[in-house]
């Protein structure tokens, strides 16, 4: 019954995120699983920076039949200290790591009716795969416990003469990404309920507001901006954009999928003004600013986006396409449509792509 619970669980995770690249800088992960790493089968929870995490959490192991000899159960504590391994493989990626805590409940036949403490607490190491879509992960994984990094080794007799190896297993849910997308659904709610002044412009309500001395120009600016903030508030704020600014630049990277993504670069001398501009593709062929990338890389760094094109090789320029993007210091709105491409020989297209709400 767990293995078919976990199955169906890993499943839906690879369903729902085989396009996504899964590169945070921070997570807060609350877990549930089964192993030392949660003290038999608990809960662990789990903070990480880039690529090194700390994971402290609390369990449960129910009795056991050894040998013809009952191992009583017992609530059990642990910790990791884990280091994730720059990764190639999109949602997957490698983990090593020390284990301190709870080790395993066990009996040895020579102990025989000898007291001792069963239940064992030291140091191990370990090593596994997670499994990440934006929401969930799923981590796999494998204890090695040499037995002799006990924290009492004289109340577990024999213990050391063998090396034990466990499995562990586990589910979990980011709290930061689960923090973000209910933010973004409140804030949603409260833009349709906030009375404003509001124009309509092709049955779009816009949330920017004007004024009645507002120009024509300015007019039509607001209200192409309202329609751009509009369908950002009908689609899901992905957490696996970058965005940069740097010397009168702003560059933005967006997962596409399959390998393959879109990275912008466009010229913006004042980011503190309020700004919206539409670009024509067509006539920029000489400052390109659009490029599709091929390759099967982890998703960089933002305050790396000013080199990466520099580093790679196989990308291609927008030939077409129209290009919206509105400022609302300190965030960017951008709408990209019809963007096309000329790569290897073959036309690639890009039909819509909207990147909302991103803070540089």
């Amino acid at each position: 019954m767990k293995t078919r619970f976990y199955s169906i669980l890993l499943f839906l995770i690879l369903t729902q995120s085989s396009w996504c690249q899964v590169f945070y800088d921070r997570y807060v992960n609350i877990k549930i699983g089964q192993g030392f790493s949660f003290g038999g089968m608990g809960i662990a929870v789990e903070y990480r920076y880039k690529k090194v995490s700390v994971l402290g959490s609390f369990g449960y192991q129910s009795e056991q039949l050894v040998y013809e000899h009952l191992i009583p159960s017992s609530w059990n504590i642990s910790s990791d200290i884990r280091y994730y391994l720059s990764k190639r493989d999109g949602n997957w990626q490698y983990f090593i790591g020390l284990h301190g805590g709870w080790l395993s409940n066990y009996y040895h036949p020579d102990i025989g009716e000898n007291s001792y403490q069963y239940n064992v607490y030291g140091i191990a190491m370990h090593t596994g795969i997670e499994i990440r879509e934006e929401l969930l992960n799923f981590e796999i994984g494998m204890g090695i416990d040499p037995g002799r990094l006990t924290f009492w080794p004289k109340k577990h007799p024999f213990y050391n003469t063998s090396w034990h190896i466990a499995s562990n297993i586990g589910i979990g849910i980011n709290l930061y990404a689960l923090q973000s997308k209910l933010k973004y659904n409140k804030k949603k709610g409260n833009n349709q309920k906030e009375s404003m002044n509001q124009i309509v412009v092709n049955n779009y309500e816009s949330t920017v507001q004007y004024n009645a001395q507002d120009s024509i120009h300015i007019k039509l600016v607001k209200q192409q901006a309202s329609v751009l903030i509009e369908q950002c508030q009908q689609a899901f704020k992905s957490t696996y954009n970058r965005v940069f600014y740097q010397n009168d630049t702003l560059y933005i990277w967006k997962p596409l999928g399959n390998k393959r993504y879109l990275f912008f670069k466009i010229l913006l001398r004042n980011k503190k003004s309020e700004q919206f501009y539409c670009i024509s593709l067509n006539e920029m062929q000489n400052e390109s600013i659009v490029f599709l990338i091929q390759d099967d890389i982890s998703t960089p760094e933002s305050e790396d986006l000013p080199f990466i094109i520099e580093e790679l090789e196989h990308y291609s320029k927008a030939i077409r396409g129209l290009l919206c993007y509105y400022i609302q210091p300190p965030y960017l709105y951008l709408n990209a449509e019809n963007v096309e491409f000329f790569y290897q020989n073959v036309n690639i297209k890009v039909d819509k792509v909207l990147i909302c709400e991103m803070k540089f």
